[in-house]
């Protein structure tokens, strides 16, 4: 019960300790999601490739190349794909107090077969303990 109560509080709030969440996403149209899921790759490719260029270690390197196509990347996926989930992520009005950069992981690691469609489930619902217990900053 005190689980929904705090989500409910924060049923307006399009951030989440500073990043948009599924408040955000369900505000946007169709066309806005799509585009917003473009600028997020857009950027993380920038910053990556600007990061990747300044390392000098090979391991370095290595690990963060595992770790953008494992969280980050899918092959063969398409930016509607994306959409279609989040669209049914946030479905779930609890669950829209989560960040979309962090459901937008889950959904990355859900097409590499590194994580479950339970397993995304479990994550959200630790999360939102976790924030019934510790409030995130809302705005």
């Amino acid at each position: 019960m005190l689980l929904l109560f705090q989500t409910n509080l924060f049923s307006d709030s399009e951030e989440t300790n500073g990043y948009r969440n599924g408040n955000f996403w369900v505000s946007l149209n169709d066309t806005g999601r799509l585009y917003y899921s473009i600028g997020f790759s857009e950027g993380r490719n920038s910053i990556f490739d600007d990061l990747y260029s300044q390392i000098k270690f090979q391991k370095t390197k290595d690990l963060m190349e595992k770790t953008l196509n494992e969280k980050y990347t899918s092959q063969g996926t398409t930016y509607r794909a994306k959409v279609d989930f989040l669209n049914k992520f946030y479905s779930t009005s609890q669950y829209r107090i989560i960040p979309i950069n962090t459901a937008s992981e889950w959904f990355h690691l859900s097409i590499n077969g590194k994580i479950t469609v339970k397993e995304i489930d479990d994550r959200a619902t630790e999360m939102l303990k976790f924030y019934a217990e510790n409030p995130p900053t809302m705005t």
